[in-house]
């Protein structure tokens, strides 16, 4: 699951924190302040506070910004420029299409319409969505629980990709098992062990966990259709 925090500060967080609501409020403000490092590294955004700053020189471009007065004038401008950026952005300056126009690009099947969000549910990220995994310094256990122990784990569904029927406990057990990935490694479907991935070349150059190669391997099977429907 993508919190979009890098594994150092989610272990700095695990070791610094006594309890779960503690845990939680500082991952979310972590991922607060790594959407706005986001927004304000766009282009345009820079260009709209540069444009608000005065003075300066090539050696010391911000200098005009030294005097406390300077900064109470200038600070109210470069806080409408941000506002205007953001409010660019929300009215579609992003270049967000219509869904009738996308939708054939990213249906599966046909007479299935995809849902497009807005800008704030893209930043929401899918801890908005789904919500946090129920064991963070351990989020290989924490996709093992959401397969097999959950009221849905026995719940069976027909995915769009395989004509056939599964359940999310199955789909764990034929990653895990070796007889059960090779009795389903059958046709267009072949299930490759995790040990074989992670051996991988392009695996290892990419720095891939072993919880991620899992996800990786569930999301692109049967598995799919009961991750995108949450």
């Amino acid at each position: 699951m993508e919190l979009e925090l890098a594994s150092e500060t989610l272990h700095e967080l695990t070791v610094t924190t006594k309890t779960w609501e503690d845990f939680k409020q500082k991952v979310e403000k972590e991922r607060e302040l790594v959407y706005k490092q986001e927004a304000l590294a766009l282009a345009d955004v820079r260009r709209s506070i540069a444009m608000q700053i005065p003075g300066g020189r090539p050696d010391c471009p911000l200098s005009g910004m030294e005097e406390e007065k300077t900064r109470r004038k200038y600070g109210v401008k470069i806080a409408d420029a941000l506002a205007e950026a953001q409010a660019g952005r929300t009215r579609g300056g992003s270049t967000v299409k219509r869904e009738e126009e996308n939708n054939s690009k990213f249906s599966m099947e046909e007479g299935k319409v995809a849902d497009f969000g807005e800008l704030d549910d893209y930043h929401g990220g899918l801890v908005d969505v789904i919500g946090l995994p129920t064991t963070l310094d351990d989020l290989y256990k924490a996709i093992e629980e959401e397969h097999c122990n959950r009221e849905d784990s026995d719940k069976s569904f027909k995915p769009t990709n395989y004509n056939t029927e599964t359940t999310p406990k199955y789909e764990w057990k034929a990653v895990k098992e070796a007889q059960l990935r090779r009795e389903l490694s059958q046709g267009k479907r072949t299930i490759r062990a995790v040990e074989e991935l992670m051996d991988d070349e392009r695996v290892k150059q990419s720095g891939l966990r072993c919880e991620e190669v899992v996800a990786l391997v569930l999301y692109t099977g049967t598995d799919m259709t009961c991750a995108q429907d949450g």
